[in-house]
């Protein structure tokens, strides 16, 4: 901006009112001067408009050249008018609608509207010119208007959308000629300053805008609490209708701490853990797509086959006491390493076994090493993502489920149509391959362990403690609550960054070992105690052990009853059944990450806090679908039904699947954030517990009971355990209450 065009006067009104602070004539700052060449034959009038007498003269604006000391620029040609209303019928006196488009010098665009009037000054007539081209200047006409700007919020011009500018205005040789000025108390200081000190003194550092919700939230009663898990998500305090979202857990200030990586750096971690899903799932179900050509050319046995099932579900109970301690004690990168390698050993295994055993023991092996998904990805999530991106992150984890559960399954069928089930096993060999190298070359560490210069962004209130972060902390940061934010409007986090922490080297980032004091031993005792001490844990244990043992069972009951009559399907048939399922949980994942967006809402009516068990509000309708589908997928087969009445169970019942396992991970991380990694220890081995006992149970059970029967059972029993979760909404908070002593004593390493 110029210095000031004038020093501002006392206001006249101050005498008026001596009582009252006094006030001052607001100043004027130059902004641009506009010369608009008008269109010489582009003018028109359209006279007695709509029958009011009234007369529109139009007049296009051919070109044009803006300049200031902070603006220079054209206007784009041809691209706006002057739709004046002519107010007297034989002089010059209009009220001016201009309307055009400034193209910057740097390859910005702002629209700008200008109303005001058009008129003679006082004691001077004169009649209507009939050209564009005669020429008034300021001694002889009142030519002024209210300039209004739309810029885009990130360009360099954003500070012209708040300002109050007005234009004085002549013409000269057939052009407007605008000066723009800028009506301000604030003489000499930039726009952009005055923007940012308002900002700073409504927020602190760490907001996310969310255009659509109110300004304001009720101030929280005296006797509200705020135990493990309820975070402060929307501050008191708002800008326009721009309420502030606080980013739960509070990042440091370390450019290495995960929460502070950009979005592409968190992407590179994030994406292959997800293709890892993938291909674990996928590897998991391929052989129930081969029983039926196995039982051709090798001669098992459907029971055989089903122990077979089984054994890999031993193998994922016994490897996540194996694998998943040392993922919390030594850092996820080790783990992943290993654990993809020997599951890519044992697809170049089951692309060459020719015996009964190397199936039993492969399957055995390859679920030790699979045993380590689902708690590692959650422990990662927990590292990389805020409290209101997780049901995002898990919604995408889910959807690798299915497509490793349902999708896969359906190509694999078509590719083993021949017989050919070892070409399966090559390709996923491949990708275990490629997978592999990337874990050794590109994947980071995302355990973090605080750096003594590293502090947290907030000062005034104890915030929660990541699962990557609880080395270290003293029992008064396991609090829950901050109040401090920070400002964001891009991708990258504008709170301050220590720029003295210098950044990892690559060979640091790659570091094979995060060592933290955890006993191994003690890793392994205290996820029994969470898992029988936090109703939160059991919840999600029950509810995802219980989703994952009805897919065991629906894939199982698949390859089983469709190779025989009615059906006799191959490879084929029994793999495109698995689609109905793989729509239907794609719906209810998307349904998941609607929780993401819901809990802005129920927050706004919590007094801006956020509660785990929010989320669980949406779960009535999933639990339904996914125990009705089971039935109706159960009945149908059972009664030789055309195969697309079961599909069209399967997919309700993948509906309601997505949606209720997505929730029920999130409610165990935002519930008890710095014991995640034990806490997955037990939700891992009941998921697995439960799904040996469906499988060695499935075919006596079936024989036993019959098809239909044993399906109606099944969902009835699903119905149950998918409305546990109504409970935890009446009783959830008040738990956490009364467990929040041993969540801090633990998540500070007191194990007890």
């Amino acid at each position: 901006m110029s210095q000031p065009s004038q020093t501002t006067q006392p206001s006249p009104g101050n005498q008026l009112y001596p009582d009252m602070p006094a006030m001052r004539a607001p100043g004027l700052e130059f902004v641009y001067r506009l010369v608009a060449k008008m269109h010489p034959t582009n003018g028109y009038d359209i006279e007695n408009i709509q029958g009011t007498g009234i007369t529109r003269s139009i007049a296009g604006i051919e070109s044009g050249t803006v300049k200031g000391p902070g603006i220079e620029g054209t206007l784009v040609e041809n691209s706006g008018a002057d739709w004046a209303e002519q107010v007297h019928s034989k002089k010059i006196y209009y009220k001016l609608d201009a309307r055009y488009t400034i193209r910057t010098n740097d390859g910005h665009h702002i629209f700008v509207q200008a109303r005001g009037l058009f008129r003679p000054g006082p004691g001077i007539e004169f009649s209507q010119p009939d050209s564009i081209d005669v020429d008034y200047t300021q001694d002889e006409v009142e030519y002024f208007t209210h300039i209004t700007f739309e810029a885009a919020g990130n360009s360099p011009y954003n500070w012209m959308n708040g300002i109050v500018a007005i234009g004085a205005l002549q013409s000269y040789g057939g052009a407007a000629v605008i000066d723009c000025w800028r009506l301000t108390n604030f003489l000499g200081q930039k726009v952009e300053d005055v923007y940012l000190n308002l900002l700073k003194r409504h927020l602190s550092s760490n907001t996310i805008f969310v255009f659509s919700m109110p300004r304001k939230v009720a101030p929280a009663p005296p006797d509200f609490t705020t135990p493990p898990g309820t975070v402060r998500l929307i501050g008191e305090d708002g800008i326009a209708e721009t309420p502030q979202l606080v980013k739960q857990p509070m990042p440091t200030d370390d450019p290495n701490d995960p929460l502070n990586w950009s979005r592409a750096r968190k992407s590179m971690n994030f994406v292959p853990i997800l293709a890892v899903t993938a291909i674990i799932f996928t590897q998991t179900s391929l052989p129930l797509i081969f029983w039926v050509l196995w039982n051709q050319e090798f001669g098992w046995s459907y029971g055989q086959l089903n122990n077979a099932n089984a054994l890999n579900y031993v193998g994922t109970t016994v490897g996540c006491i194996l694998f998943i301690p040392p993922a919390v004690k030594y850092g996820r990168r080790s783990m992943y390493l290993l654990t993809t390698a020997i599951i890519f050993a044992m697809a170049i295994w089951s692309a060459r076994m020719k015996t009964l055993t190397e199936l039993y023991v492969s399957q055995f092996i390859f679920g030790l090493a699979s045993a380590t998904n689902e708690s590692i990805v959650e422990m990662t999530i927990a590292d990389l993502y805020f409290v209101h991106q997780r049901g995002s992150a898990n919604g995408l984890y889910m959807v690798m489920v299915m497509i490793g559960s349902f999708l896969s399954p359906v190509i694999a069928g078509y590719m083993a149509a021949d017989g050919n089930w070892r070409l399966c096993y090559w390709i996923t060999t491949a990708v275990d391959g490629a997978l592999l190298l990337y874990f050794c070359f590109f994947f980071e560490e995302s355990k973090y362990i605080p750096r003594l210069e590293a502090q947290q962004l907030s000062s005034e209130v104890p915030t929660p403690i990541p699962a990557t972060k609880k080395d270290n902390i003293s029992e008064t940061q396991t609090g829950e609550m901050s109040t401090c934010v920070t400002l964001e409007t891009s991708n990258a986090p504008l709170h301050r960054v220590n720029s003295d922490i210098p950044l990892l080297t690559w060979r640091q980032r790659m570091r094979l070992v995060t060592k933290t004091d955890e006993s191994l031993l003690g890793i392994a005792r205290t996820a029994v105690v969470i898992l029988f001490r936090f109703p939160a844990v059991m919840y999600t244990a029950l509810t995802y052990a219980f989703c994952l043992c009805w897919i065991s069972a629906q894939a199982s009951i698949i390859s089983i009853v469709f190779t025989q009559p009615p059906y006799n399907f191959g490879t084929v048939g029994v793999g495109n059944m698995s689609l109905g399922v793989f729509i239907g949980c794609i719906l209810g994942s998307a349904y998941g990450a609607v929780s993401d967006r819901a809990i802005l809402w129920f927050t706004r009516k919590n007094y801006g806090y956020y509660e785990p068990e929010m989320r669980l509000q949406l779960n009535h309708f999933p639990a339904v679908c996914m125990s009705g589908g089971f039935i109706m997928f159960g009945i149908t087969t059972a009664k030789g039904m055309h195969w697309i009445y079961p599909s069209i169970g399967n997919a309700i019942f993948g509906f309601g699947l997505g949606g209720l396992s997505d929730v029920a991970l999130c409610v165990t991380i935002d519930s008890y954030q710095a014991i995640t990694g034990e806490a997955f220890i037990g939700v891992a081995f009941i998921r697995n517990a439960f799904s040996i006992a469906i499988s060695f149970a499935l075919v006596p059970w079936l024989d036993a009971q019959g098809l239909q029967n044993m399906t109606i059972v099944m969902g009835l029993w699903a119905l149950a355990m998918a409305f546990l979760h109504v409970p935890m909404m009446i009783w959830g908070k008040k738990i956490r209450e009364k467990t929040e002593a041993s969540y801090k004593r633990m998540a500070t390493g007191t194990r007890v």
